[in-house]
Parts: C-alpha cells; sequence; structure tokens
C-alpha cells in the first residue's frame, strides 16, 4: 500500500505546477521533457518506474549523473526527462 502511495506523490507532483517533489521545490529542482515542458501523467509514470532499474545495479543508473554530459540518470534517458535549476 505505501509503495502505491509514493508512486502516486510522485506522479502528481512532478506533473503539477512545481514539476517535482517537495525536495525537488525546496531546492529550486524541476524536472522537465526535452522540450522544457511539464511531464504528462505517462511520462512521470515511466520516469518513476525506470527509478528501480537505476537502482538495480548497485544505484549505478543514478551515479551515471556524475559521468553524463547531460546529466541524466538511467531513468530520466529512458523517459525522456532532465532535472534542471531553476
Amino acid at each position: 500500500m505505501i509503495d502505491v502511495l509514493i508512486y502516486i506523490y510522485f506522479v502528481v507532483c512532478e506533473t503539477s505546477s512545481w514539476q517535482g517533489t517537495l525536495g525537488k521545490h525546496l531546492l529550486g529542482m524541476r524536472v522537465v521533457t526535452e522540450r522544457y515542458h511539464t511531464l504528462t501523467p505517462a511520462q512521470a509514470m515511466w520516469r518513476f518506474t525506470w527509478k528501480y532499474l537505476s537502482a538495480f545495479v548497485f544505484f549505478l543508473g543514478f551515479l551515471w549523473v556524475i559521468f553524463d554530459p547531460k546529466k541524466q540518470g538511467w531513468h530520466d534517458k529512458l523517459a525522456g526527462t532532465y532535472v534542471i535549476e531553476i
């Protein structure tokens, strides 16, 4: 049940005017599409789902941000999204 609530939280936050979770909002960051638009619910659902892949192999999908020129994790690459600073 808690997994479903977390899933809903991420999807609702990333498709809202905040364009990210409370933490991203407080840090001045947003999740956007490749054209800097707000995510659709489907894009936010895929982004969240792909986070499991990013975490699966020793969190390498998240660490990939350090080496990627576009600063995208695996889940962002697969979902076609970016995290930007505002």
